[in-house]
């Protein structure tokens, strides 16, 4: 089962204001080395922030849990699954999206963001064996 990732407006407005201010400075800039870097700049910005908003989802598996975020992948064990709740933590995650899931392992904690929360709390408890959700 594959859901999508949730991408909320404040993601796009930071993407869409990155690119505006790069684009207005490389516009008004007058020396060569400063319109590279600002081109520089704008690549940069462009490959951390335009995968995420592409590759977003969670995946699934037979025996793990898949998230792709950007060029990122983790996957984790349903077995070393202790704890999954909501939140709306805004530490730095694998999420586009403050409206968020926490699941924590017994080794580490991350935070995903999915469109559909509710089937995914549901079939995460299931597969990972978990009797409650608590949070």
């Amino acid at each position: 089962m594959r859901y999508k990732g949730k991408k909320a407006i404040w993601y796009y407005t930071v993407v869409i204001l990155v690119n505006s201010g790069i684009i207005w400075q490389l516009a008004g800039s007058r020396k060569i080395s400063e319109a590279v870097l600002l081109g520089l700049a704008l690549i940069v910005a462009d490959v951390i922030f335009i995968p995420c908003l592409v590759r977003n989802y969670v995946v699934f598996q037979e025996d793990a849990l898949c998230v792709a975020f950007g060029f990122f992948n983790e996957k984790i064990c349903y077995k070393d699954i202790v704890r999954v709740w909501k939140t709306h933590n805004p530490l730095a995650s694998s999420a586009a999206s403050l409206d968020r899931i926490a699941i924590k392992t017994k080794g580490a904690e991350f935070m995903i963001s999915v469109q559909d929360k509710d089937g995914f709390l549901e079939e995460i408890k299931t597969r990972a064996g978990l009797v409650s959700n608590q949070g």
